[in-house]
């Protein structure tokens, strides 16, 4: 305990904790509204995606750190002592490794605290807490990984050099395992990027297990190659990264860059619906766990939705949360899909109606290509019906891909009379995928 005092004072352990509670911080404040997640399951893996900036920090610490006893003219007396390169290490390394978690873990708690102050559901997931320890791992790996670089190679310039490439590395290779194809290699590195407004995800046990095997073999070379002075010493501390890079890459998922979900699963606990029925209270209005604390705001818009809808045959009677793009499979349920601003709120409600009136204007389930001209016609008379319900919701559509062609279609449209106008969105609606701007104008 001494010792460790001693290094706390002496050591980079301070700095570096304050730099990386600095960037972790901003990741989780800074960021925009991808920084404010809807549950603590998503909160922890946005910090994963701090560990881009911070993991290279760490690495660059290490190696400066590993230049002290050389700075200090110190390494001839030192390497004279009768005490092994590998306990003489120990109370640096550990330093090290209290310094990168704390700073780490530090930023977790404010987020936490932000969250509890949120309309959030801030519930506890197994995946999370393991993706929580894989992420501090992997910053204990960082540092003993520099101070492996700087032993290797004492310069002044090894620690911004090394700094530079591992951040190159954390930037690039998952890059190039998209390009490439097959096994995902980027995931051998700890930065990993949650997904943009999806807090009903989580990150598969199996691969936070994979993460965690290689990021310890990659701290245990950092240190055997630390305090290796002899060669044979050197390559046989470098076995335990090696081997377990060529065991554990083939096994890893493959990257696929069309996919915005990435390697993350649906968290069914996440996803489960919370309604404003329990109480009796109708009519029915549900969204996703993680969001049950904005389920007041939106069950005021989701009635809002159904009641300017209710004027159509076989309206729909309830609404329902579901993931951007995806419908509900019942046409009488509305589908509804959430954003959150930076304190956890909706981020525009008008669009959010907007959105999910389109949904009930438009036939669902059809495949309609914009960049095809034969769907010309379809488009625009979704957008002329969408127009329609959002006029009498109050509130601006969404884009309108073909805009010449629908100004000119809504001319004709919004000279019918209303109850004309009425008709043909009903009976727009009712031909589902056959339907067409001819039945509209």
């Amino acid at each position: 305990m001494r010792a460790l005092r001693i290094e706390l004072r002496r050591s980079v352990t301070a700095g570096l904790t304050l730099l990386l509670l600095a960037v972790g911080l901003f990741s989780l404040f800074g960021g925009g509204n991808s920084s404010n997640p809807a549950g603590w399951a998503a909160l922890a893996y946005t910090l994963r995606d701090a560990l881009v900036m911070m993991w290279p920090l760490a690495v660059g610490a290490g190696a400066w750190q590993a230049r002290r006893e050389q700075m200090a003219g110190l390494g001839e007396l030192t390497g004279t002592s009768p005490r092994p390169p590998a306990r003489r290490l120990v109370p640096v390394a550990v330093c090290l490794a209290l310094g990168v978690v704390t700073a780490y873990l530090l930023s977790l708690l404010a987020g936490t605290v932000r969250l509890y102050l949120s309309p959030a559901e801030a519930y506890l997931t197994g995946p999370a807490l393991v993706a929580t320890a894989v992420g501090a791992l992997s910053l204990v790996a960082a540092t003993w990984l520099g101070l492996a670089a700087g032993a290797l190679a004492p310069s002044r310039f090894t620690a911004p050099m090394v700094t530079v490439l591992a951040l190159a590395l954390t930037t690039l290779l998952p890059e190039l395992s998209m390009l490439r194809g097959g096994p995902d290699a980027g995931l051998l590195l700890p930065g990993l990027h949650a997904p943009f407004q999806m807090d009903w995800v989580e990150l598969p046990l199996v691969l936070s297990g994979k993460q965690a095997i290689w990021l310890a073999a990659l701290a245990v070379t950092g240190y055997g190659l630390a305090v290796a002075r002899r060669r044979g010493t050197k390559l046989l501390a470098a076995v335990p990264a090696l081997a377990t890079a060529v065991i554990l890459v083939p096994t890893l998922p493959a990257a696929n860059a069309m996919d915005a979900q990435g390697h993350y699963a649906r968290d069914a606990e996440a996803m489960s619906p919370v309604c404003s029925d329990a109480t009796g209270d109708t009519p029915r209005v549900c969204v996703m766990r993680v969001h049950s604390g904005l389920l007041p705001e939106v069950t005021d818009l989701g009635r809002r939705i159904l009641e300017t809808a209710s004027v159509l045959p076989d309206a729909p009677t309830s609404a329902r949360e579901v993931p951007a793009g995806e419908g509900t499979g019942d046409p009488r349920v509305v589908p509804i899909s959430l954003y959150l601003d930076a304190r956890g709120h909706l981020d525009d409600p008008d669009q959010m109606v907007a959105m999910s009136l389109a949904d009930v204007a438009s036939p669902t389930d059809c495949d309609v290509d914009l960049r095809d001209p034969a769907d010309e016609g379809r488009s625009v008379a979704g957008d002329l019906a969408t127009r329609w319900l959002t006029d009498r919701a109050g509130v601006e559509p969404n884009f309108v891909y073909y805009q010449e062609t629908f100004d000119r279609a809504w001319a004709v449209f919004s000279a019918l009379p209303a109850a004309t106008q009425e008709e043909r969105v009903a009976a727009f609606r009712a031909q589902g995928c056959d339907a067409g701007l001819d039945t509209l104008v």
